[in-house]
């Protein structure tokens, strides 16, 4: 058999879980999390909360196997990259990049990075067609100026659709 190179051998064999981890919180995440705060959406400073992460990710881990996806090491790895006054929308494109580097490791951290990024949209989207539509019509680069991601053509037609969708609402509950 030919020799490993040295990057090949580091890697754990899908077949073998991670290596014994560290204790958690590790005496370097604990210092962090003393040291570190984070900008929420609203602009407010807060504290950074290691075990805010490790449940976010936890949520989103169904299914996927325990032995080489485990959110407190996932944490972990993540909180490397914090810095003071991280906003939380970066947190969460910080942890989808840490799975996607460990996707190497198993093929679930690929879809762990996936939901992430599913999940992070979904909070930034409207629920609302029509809304996301006049969004993305009125959307301004950059600079201020106009720069439609949305046709007019789609435009009008979304817009046909909400009214048509809400008059069979409105006519059916009558």
């Amino acid at each position: 058999a030919a020799p490993l190179s040295a990057a090949a051998s580091r890697r754990p064999p899908l077949s073998q879980p991670l290596k014994q981890r560290p204790p958690w919180p590790s005496p370097a995440a604990a210092a962090m999390a003393g040291q570190r705060s984070v900008v929420k959406r609203s602009g407010r400073r807060e504290e950074m909360q290691l075990g805010k992460v490790v449940a976010r990710l936890r949520g989103l881990c169904d299914g996927l196997d325990p032995t080489y996806v485990d959110p407190m090491f996932i944490a972990q790895k993540v909180a490397e990259g914090f810095h003071d006054g991280i906003p939380t929308s970066k947190i969460d494109t910080l942890a989808a990049e840490t799975c996607g580097y460990l996707s190497q490791r198993h093929p679930d951290f690929s879809t762990l990075a996936a939901r992430i990024a599913v999940s992070r949209l979904h909070r930034h989207t409207s629920d609302s067609l029509l809304e996301t539509s006049r969004k993305l019509r009125d959307y301004c680069d950059v600079q201020g100026r106009p720069a439609p991601l949305l046709s007019e053509e789609v435009w009008v037609v979304s817009n046909q659709l909400m009214v048509g969708s809400s008059r069979a609402c409105a006519s059916s509950t009558t």
